[in-house]
């Protein structure tokens, strides 16, 4: 079941990155799973590009909509 969970991000992560233009070496994964190593090199053997994290990074979006909501008052 672990497989088929992990496996199904993936492939949707994947799937959404296809659709952009990737230029470079790396891409910055964010968000709950992006402290996952597993996540991360799985996702850099579809992509065939290195998928990196930083410590912090798995708060991006709670940053991102706290930054919003301050713009908003």
């Amino acid at each position: 079941i672990a497989y088929g969970v992990v496996s199904s991000i993936v492939e949707k992560v994947a799937s959404q990155c296809s659709r952009l233009p990737l230029s470079g070496k790396r891409i910055y994964l964010t968000g709950g799973l992006c402290d996952c190593s597993y996540i991360r090199e799985i996702l850099s053997a579809r992509l065939r590009m290195q998928v990196v994290s930083q410590e912090q990074s798995r708060y991006a979006g709670a940053i991102g909509a706290a930054i919003t909501a301050m713009r908003l008052k």
